[in-house]
């Protein structure tokens, strides 16, 4: 019985981490003046795209938010596929008739280490952007995080 309840729990666990994923991707659906980050911009524009839109991003800024959006979708890269390749490992473990809790407890926690460091490198990334933007486009960029 204690053996059901923990893979129930493991269970549980894995789909709040499928969740957890998509609300971690925060830019990748774009941004929407409306309803911030993460919801598609429409007819699939880079997420820049609006962003720039809506501060009035001069060219320089445009291409310089370009660039470091790019580097850092290359950094993350690496942590995005481990994470893949530990939740197909994780699946693999659990499928089994006897799944072996310590090495599924140690694919969550790692896939939760890759995470964090995704979403620190994005907080990085916001904050050294916000760096270059003049008090009028920050006060932009508040705005809709005020709602």
């Amino acid at each position: 019985m204690k053996i059901k309840n923990r893979i129930i729990c493991l269970l549980i666990v894995a789909v709040l981490l499928g969740f957890t994923s998509s609300a971690n991707a925060w830019g990748r659906g774009g941004f929407n003046k409306e309803k911030g980050w993460g919801k598609p911009t429409e007819e699939g524009r880079h997420p820049v795209e609006g962003l720039a839109r809506m501060l009035n991003l001069t060219p320089e800024q445009k291409n310089k938010l370009m660039e470091q959006d790019q580097a850092l979708e290359r950094e993350i890269l690496p942590a995005q596929q481990k994470i893949e390749s530990l939740r197909l490992k994780m699946e693999e473990e659990m499928s089994k008739d006897k799944p072996d809790h310590r090495v599924i407890e140690d694919y969550v926690k790692e896939i939760g280490q890759n995470r964090v460091a995704i979403q620190m490198k994005r907080i990085d990334f916001l904050l050294k952007f916000r760096e270059s933007l003049s008090p009028e486009q920050r006060s932009k960029l508040k705005r809709p995080r005020q709602r």
